[in-house]
């Protein structure tokens, strides 16, 4: 592992409680761009923080998305890189 990697690792727990709300905000931004982005950041939290995102609305969020009106935000919701963590949900209900 790189340094840099490394030091960029160990920062993100501590930000956790400082990011939560922005991504759910960017979850049902009129800009499909943020829903995008958002979606994977929801991911990257989930690997952080699993039990965040389980235990919020974040979840319920995401299924929502799988019907946006914009293809590039369902197509970010379904990627090969989203599915272990949706799987990983499913198999622990929240």
């Amino acid at each position: 592992m790189l340094l840099s990697q490394f030091c960029c690792e160990r920062r993100l727990p501590n930000i956790v409680e400082y990011i939560t709300q922005p991504l759910k905000n960017g979850l049902s931004d009129v800009n499909a761009y943020v829903r995008k982005t958002a979606v994977l950041g929801c991911v990257k939290l989930f690997h952080v923080a699993p039990r965040i995102v389980k235990d919020s609305d974040v979840v319920d969020r995401l299924y929502a998305l799988i019907r946006d009106r914009d293809a590039q935000v369902v197509g970010t919701v379904f990627p090969p890189s989203t599915l272990p963590f949706f799987g990983s949900l499913l198999s622990h209900p929240h």
